[in-house]
């Protein structure tokens, strides 16, 4: 009815990488479901490519094509993870304000083990959006992986300020706090997070 009509074609990526992930989870190994594998990136690429082909000004055409590269990047597929640096650059320079394309870099940065680019893609992501969850949740992660365990701790403290009604930044908190033998905050950190989420399984434990 459209052709080249870009919503419908990162409709498509977003279900081709659905596809993909659920045949990654198969216990099947058969060549069968590799090309099955294959075809749904293929696809994925494809699609991503057609929209910003259809619209190089929007910048989710070129957030949608950089998520289906990272995912190849993801699987180790030679020249991904520059392509998607790209598309994220791009989707960058269609929006410059907007910070989730500095927090998908920092992402993709970590994929590659290197902790200097994706703290500084993080920060550059919180210079944007001083009260960005996401971003502060995984400067705690890349903090925890440091041992900086009280530079963790603050973030993880901008992460539950920022988004109080989610339970998982809570569990995070807990468990950093845990570390750090603060075990009255952590105790809370659990028992907020059980209030959120009373199945919390790991909140619990």
């Amino acid at each position: 009815i459209m052709p080249g009509y870009d919503r419908a074609l990162r409709a498509a990526v977003e279900l081709n990488l659905v596809r993909f992930n659920q045949l990654s989870q198969s216990k099947d190994t058969s060549g069968a479901v590799r090309t099955q594998l294959q075809d749904a990136l293929q696809k994925a690429i494809s699609n991503g490519l057609s929209a910003v082909s259809s619209d190089s000004n929007n910048y989710q055409n070129w957030l949608t094509l950089a998520g289906a590269y990272q995912q190849l990047a993801g699987v180790q597929v030679s020249g991904a993870y520059d392509n998607a640096k790209k598309a994220y650059e791009q989707a960058l320079a269609a929006n410059p304000t907007n910070p989730l394309p500095y927090l998908q870099l920092a992402q993709l940065a970590a994929l590659q083990g290197d902790i200097a680019a994706t703290r500084a893609y993080l920060l550059e992501a919180l210079n944007k959006k001083k009260n960005y969850a996401d971003a502060y949740y995984l400067l705690s992660q890349l903090e925890v992986s440091e041992k900086h365990l009280t530079e963790a701790l603050a973030a993880a403290t901008s992460a539950v300020q920022s988004a109080p009604s989610e339970s998982l930044l809570w569990v995070q908190y807990g468990v950093i706090a845990y570390s750090l033998e603060k075990y009255t905050e952590a105790a809370s950190a659990f028992e907020q997070a059980v209030s959120l989420n009373g199945n919390y399984a790991n909140a619990l434990y």
